[in-house]
């Protein structure tokens, strides 16, 4: 039982850790640029940037309500003139006593992660190439470090490693003069400012989370008998969401100079 336990335990915190580790930093990162930019730009700043963000991060919750057979029963993608202060939200509705919609919970409070990365990951393909996609996942990984501190050493190379290749093709001499590199680089700030979990998504997560670690349990404890049969697996998973990773990683150094920009143009002007 301690063996499954201490399995389980590792293999949530190589899938989930990085993640939502990168999310909340996303999360204080893009609040303070948008609290930032809205005191000199007001609605204007909104109008700009944060309608994309905001329509993006609502589907992200509706599409894991609709994988997850939940109900939805209100939807609003973005508002450019919210009476209520709500720019967006969606509302939602599900069986309690079936443990596919609980565990669902989990996976619809971070689907703003999920989709948001796939967003950006797409959009680099679309605008950059596929040459620029592929840097943000080198080396392979090593399935054996599924259970081993060296996993987490490993996967913060790949992830590192993945946003810095990809940030390297982006500055290549002349490829600035295009407009597709801007176009993602609007995209990356934008959506990337999405990539984030707010008090009430954590809250709808963490009414699934319970669910989620008690099937993997399950399945650790069902498959004891005949070794780690979930670990390798994971490790594979894990090494395939470095892509996602770095595509977080790269959003996050966008808001990271976006945050510089508000700090310092406003001084250099008031003087």
């Amino acid at each position: 039982m301690g063996s499954a336990c201490i399995a389980t335990a590792g293999q949530l915190a190589l899938l989930l850790g990085p993640g939502l580790a990168l999310g909340l930093a996303l999360h204080a990162l893009s609040s303070f640029v948008n609290r930032r930019a809205s005191r000199y730009l007001g609605r204007a700043y909104y109008l700009l940037f944060g309608w994309l963000g905001t329509a993006v991060h609502e589907l992200g919750h509706a599409a894991f309500c609709l994988l997850f057979a939940h109900r939805i029963t209100d939807i609003k993608l973005f508002d450019f003139a919210p009476s209520d202060g709500s720019l967006g939200y969606v509302r939602h509705s599900y069986d309690r006593s079936s443990l596919y919609q609980r565990a669902g919970n989990f996976f619809i409070g971070i689907g703003p992660i999920v989709f948001g990365t796939l967003v950006v990951i797409a959009a680099a393909r679309w605008l950059l190439g596929a040459e620029v996609l592929a840097r943000m996942h080198p080396a392979a990984w090593d399935g054996g470090l599924a259970q081993s501190p060296a996993a987490w050493v490993a996967l913060a190379r790949h992830v590192a490693a993945g946003a810095g290749q990809a940030l390297g093709a982006l500055l290549v001499p002349g490829r600035l003069a295009d407009w597709r590199p801007w176009a993602f680089l609007y995209i990356a700030f934008t959506v990337g400012s999405s990539i984030s979990l707010s008090a009430d998504d954590l809250k709808g997560a963490a009414s699934g989370f319970a669910t989620i670690v008690l099937l993997i349990l399950i399945g650790n404890l069902a498959t004891l008998w005949w070794g780690d049969v979930l670990g390798p697996g994971v490790a594979v998973l894990a090494g395939w969401l470095a892509v996602a990773y770095a595509a977080m990683l790269f959003a996050l150094a966008v808001n990271a100079l976006a945050a510089l920009v508000v700090l310092v143009v406003p001084g250099l002007l008031r003087r």
